[in-house]
């Protein structure tokens, strides 16, 4: 390898690290609990929700961030001729809750409003059937106009202690750190209006760029 080929690959994998360091976000869905599921055919019809696996494909969850920041933010992408809001949010941080000890701030789109849940136990409905324990909460108003609905969002963010970005992300992929949602008003159900979910495994983003960006530099060190 003469010098300027080692010049040209080195600028190159700076740039492609560099793409993969800014690509600070893993996406995740979400699947119907268990014990809800059964009960939901047509629910899970209405909604486009997957038969095979529970999983709800109109319900979506971005954790982004960088350093000691991480955005969770959340959006319902249900036809807004259809209802079905999400009500209230939790968290189950497992050991890391003292990481999320500052108070988080909260950006919502117009119509949703939500606000942290204070005096009261937090419970994820039917969360105890997978030993889910709720630690942080928030949720809407009391009416379900003031949830997230369809083509709405709501994002949070935590100033971390003792955590950084990376490390949530890992404890969600491992499942030390899970997230449900309580969905209510959803059309068709046969014997329930509501349906809780968790969060399912994420989509392989940040890793995927990495990996076709250092490919593509495969491909052009064989052309040298």
């Amino acid at each position: 390898m003469n010098k300027r080929t080692a010049i040209v690959l080195a600028t190159l994998i700076l740039a492609v690290l560099g793409v993969a360091g800014t690509a600070q976000a893993a996406e995740y869905d979400f699947q119907v609990l268990n014990d809800y599921y059964n009960d939901y055919d047509a629910a899970s019809a209405a909604l486009a929700t997957t038969a095979a696996d529970g999983t709800v494909l109109f319900l979506g969850m971005e954790v982004s961030g960088s350093g000691n920041s991480v955005t969770f933010t959340f959006t319902n992408n249900v036809p807004v001729t259809n209802p079905a809001s999400i009500t209230a949010i939790y968290w189950d941080f497992g050991g890391n809750s003292g990481a999320f000890s500052a108070t988080p701030s909260m950006n919502q789109s117009t119509g949703v409003s939500f606000a942290q849940i204070t005096g009261k136990k937090l419970n994820l409905p039917e969360g105890g059937t997978i030993g889910f324990d709720a630690m942080f909460g928030i949720a809407n108003d009391g009416d379900v106009t003031a949830g997230i609905n369809g083509g709405e969002w709501l994002s949070i963010t935590w100033t971390l202690a003792g955590l950084t970005y990376d490390d949530v992300v890992s404890l969600i992929n491992s499942g030390d750190i899970r997230i449900g949602m309580h969905v209510q008003s959803l059309p068709d159900a046969p014997n329930y209006s509501s349906m809780s979910v968790v969060n399912k495994t994420p989509l392989p983003g940040a890793v995927w760029l990495l990996g076709s960006g250092l490919l593509g530099l495969v491909g052009l060190r064989r052309k040298f």
